[in-house]
């Protein structure tokens, strides 16, 4: 069972005359999903708003230190293994004790007042580190957010989010029968603008006499004296209080200091109460369609309420107005925490995530720019492309590139690259991290990437064979890690690596590459092309490398006569690259696709895109089946050499035939396997709504 406990802050008590803290968790545990499960603890009172859910510290002393406190609730908790979720309100100091003794735990931190002011995050540090230590932190204001966020770089949206507080819009409000009732809700003391309020009363109690003026609160070290005018009521219970405010008529909070959250505006309009406040803190924000007092002195505040005394229509307009307007839904800012107790639960994993904007990606892979080109047409490049034509934001780190001027310039290459990704992430706060073969990324920068903001999805993709012969040497690359990537991407049959995480993603064609549609052409100078390689960064074949194709090349060369072959990284002919590959392949008519590895189910180099993309006849294995992609008129499947080499001679002869099978191939790949469908079918894979679902290969394959 997942269970969630909210801690409140030591002097806070869980009771019906309980501060907003306890007020607002017993609305969260009220209208949760998750209320069964939801648990408080605080300190021993008689009387907690709710039994079930309440434990209570075993210390009845009314004041002891929050040291103390903590270590306490650390204690009964470290071993309760079914509490997931610990949600602190308004307390930074208990984040780090709670994490340096319960680290497995998730943490969701509530700031109800300015953080500069709170201990734990008034320096710019201790903010990082609370940034860092918690998984979800809730601002009840947006000026409360942005005074967190003083001096941050970036942060993300998703982890750090305003969410206001939980109270229910009040039903069946009889505007007509409302009394004529001016309230003050709040501390009786100066800071709160008692004083202006008493003085602009006095006021307007003379010409409106009919006129009641009250309010609602205490102050135990009282400086402004009473006036007998003004009706104080005291402290209330919080539902006494929202009685008030569904009877009243107006409503006052003139607040003189940065008031972090204009609570009172929420609870007035929601009964219907119109609601004038200062202009101080998050008071602006909650009483938009309200009235703000431009200047909070007794002279202003008395000029208003005249003004509206004088019409008993106007306030009965306004009091419409705000309560027709009410936008603190509960049930929507409680699906809000709910989401995130979802997610940090982690039982959203077959929810899709729709952000509504493009997303932003950060992508890891070798671009080969040390190559100066060679390299311009590889996956990495088409995969990058394929993000930026699905609208995506894009930021590209090209790993290798990094690495060799590092060790060129620096000692310290990979923990220098460790120390730029994560500051890159810092600063561009991605939805997703997609790396390529990139085998440098240290687990604990891993770690730290998950803390800054848990819900970005880590994916890799991997194109080299899966072949044990290939993959012992490559498990640093496919294996690097594994436990902080979401989802891996192979174009290889993904049942050979037993992993749930693995999925087949096709050689992605490019239309800015792959631009040549060779059946058009029936006098081309080549009748097959194949070009031999020992590795795209290696650039020339390895001396002494033995390399079974060539054997099916002089086989070919040898036994089909008059046949144009247009072969390299063969005898002297080097491995080609560059826009000479592209040169040579658009004069060629046929292809030959043979891989390396015993493994060859759907497993083959990214030649193939270029070869099909291009409008070539392709002759491929019948073993790596692809013929479950591709039907039997779209490219020719052999069995041996002697089968390769009669079907060559077969469509040598047959030109017309040639042309129609590599159409149809070509026109099947650069509708289903090309670079933004590929793309599409990563993110769709991590969670994210993608309006394109038809993936060609998923059915037939994973």
């Amino acid at each position: 069972m997942n269970k969630i406990i909210s801690i409140l802050p030591y002097k806070e008590e869980f009771t019906q005359l309980g501060g907003a803290v306890a007020i607002g968790i017993n609305e969260q545990i009220k209208h949760s999903i998750y209320k069964k499960n939801m648990y408080v603890f605080g300190r021993y009172v008689s009387k907690p708003i709710r039994n079930l859910n309440f434990i209570s510290s075993k210390s009845k002393n009314l004041i002891f230190k929050n040291s103390s406190y903590i270590n306490e609730f650390v204690n009964l908790f470290k071993n309760k293994k079914q509490f997931k979720i610990f949600e602190i309100h308004n307390r930074p100091l208990y984040v780090k004790s709670i994490k340096d003794k319960l680290i497995d735990k998730k943490i969701i931190f509530y700031f109800h007042n300015d953080p500069l002011t709170l201990k734990g995050s008034v320096t710019l540090d201790e903010r990082l580190n609370l940034y860092t230590n918690c998984d979800s932190i809730i601002f009840l204001s947006h000026w409360i957010k942005k005074r967190f966020f003083q001096g941050f770089n970036s942060f993300s949206n998703d982890k750090a989010q305003v969410i206001y507080p939980i109270i229910e819009k009040q039903k069946n409000i009889n505007f007509k029968k409302k009394n004529k009732n001016v309230i003050f809700v709040g501390r009786l003391n100066k800071s709160k603008g008692y004083d202006v309020f008493i003085k602009a009363c006095e006021i307007v109690k003379k010409q409106f006499p009919d006129w009641n003026f009250e309010s609602i609160g205490s102050e135990p070290r009282r400086e402004i004296q009473k006036s007998i005018l003004v009706k104080e009521l005291g402290q209330l219970p919080h539902d006494e209080v929202l009685k008030y405010y569904r009877s009243s008529s107006i409503a006052i909070g003139n607040s003189k200091w940065q008031e972090p959250l204009g609570r009172l505006a929420i609870e007035a309009s929601a009964a219907g109460c119109l609601s004038i406040t200062s202009n101080t803190g998050g008071m602006i924000e909650t009483n938009k369609y309200g009235i703000i007092l431009k200047l909070n002195n007794v002279e202003n505040l008395s000029k208003i309420l005249l003004n509206l005394l004088k019409s008993k229509e106007k306030i009965l307009n306004l009091q419409k107005k705000v309560y027709k307007n009410y936008y603190f839904s509960h049930s929507e800012n409680i699906k809000k925490i709910d989401k995130i107790r979802t997610s940090l639960l982690g039982l959203n994993k077959n929810i899709n995530i729709n952000l509504n904007r493009p997303l932003k990606i950060l992508h890891i892979a070798n671009t080969n720019q040390s190559f100066n080109g060679r390299l311009y047409y590889s996956t990495s490049n088409k995969i990058n492309n394929g993000f930026i034509y699905n609208k995506n934001n894009v930021l590209t780190i090209s790993d290798r590139d990094y690495l060799r001027a590092a060790r060129k310039e620096l000692t310290f290459g990979a923990k220098n690259f460790n120390k730029i990704i994560y500051e890159n992430v810092i600063n561009f706060n991605p939805d997703a991290i997609i790396l390529g073969h990139v085998d440098q990324i240290y687990s604990e920068t891993f770690e730290k990437i998950k803390k800054f903001n848990s819900s970005i999805k880590i994916a890799r993709w991997y194109i080299d064979s899966i072949s044990k012969e290939f993959i012992d040497n490559n498990k640093k690359v496919i294996l690097n890690n594994l436990n902080f990537i979401d989802k891996l991407f192979i174009t290889s049959d993904p049942k050979k690596l037993k992993n749930d995480k693995f999925y087949f993603i096709p050689n992605p064609v490019d239309i800015a590459y792959d631009i040549h549609k060779n059946f058009n052409n029936k006098n081309l100078p080549y009748d097959l092309f194949f070009a031999v390689s020992h590795g795209q960064n290696r650039g020339v074949l390895k001396e002494g490398k033995i390399d079974e194709r060539i054997k099916i090349i002089k086989n070919i060369s040898k036994n089909i006569q008059n046949i144009n072959t247009c072969f390299f990284g063969y005898e002297d002919n080097q491995p080609v690259w560059g826009s000479s590959y592209y040169h040579y392949l658009s004069l060629s008519k046929m292809a030959l696709n043979v891989s390396r590895g015993t493994n060859q189910e759907y497993y083959s180099s990214d030649r193939i895109s270029s070869l099909i993309g291009n409008g070539l006849l392709v002759f491929m294995e019948k073993k790596t089946k692809y013929q479950n992609l591709f039907s039997k008129d779209e490219i020719v499947f052999f069995e041996n050499i002697d089968d390769l080499k009669n079907k060559i001679a077969y469509f040598y002869n047959n030109d017309k035939l040639r042309i129609q099978y590599a159409k149809k191939a070509y026109l099947k790949y650069h509708k289903y396997f090309n670079n933004k469908i590929v793309c599409n079918y990563i993110l769709h894979k991590l969670g994210f709504e993608i309006k394109n679902k038809a993936f060609y290969w998923e059915k037939k394959i994973n």
